[in-house]
């Protein structure tokens, strides 16, 4: 299961990881990631203008959006949790991404 920058675009995050635990069981491998919600506006506003400065002032507010409405680590690891998606590690994997991953369990 490898949904690909889902979370911050669904209003109920917990419904999209029970739907990812639910398809990947007990067994498949699962990647997932998304945007992680920078600790203050400014952190957001400087990764706007260091990642997306070529672009058109609407594209940067729709990045600036989507960063405000990103998960945090923390509930990332709350709602895998609390979807009982078992086994994943979760880490920040670049300067604005987070990855939750399980391998396969034979």
């Amino acid at each position: 299961v490898m949904p690909n920058s889902p979370a911050h675009h669904v209003p109920e995050p917990l419904a999209l990881f029970r739907e990812i635990a639910r398809l990947a069981g007990e067994d498949a491998a699962v990647l997932v990631r998304d945007l992680f919600r920078p600790d203050t506006r400014e952190a957001a506003v400087a990764t706007v203008h260091r990642v997306a400065a070529g672009e058109s002032e609407k594209q940067k507010q729709l990045f600036l959006d989507s960063l405000h409405a990103a998960l945090t680590l923390d509930e990332v690891r709350t709602l895998a949790q609390s979807a009982s998606l078992s086994g994943c590690e979760i880490v920040v994997c670049s300067d604005r991404h987070w990855s939750l991953s399980r391998k396969r369990h034979a």
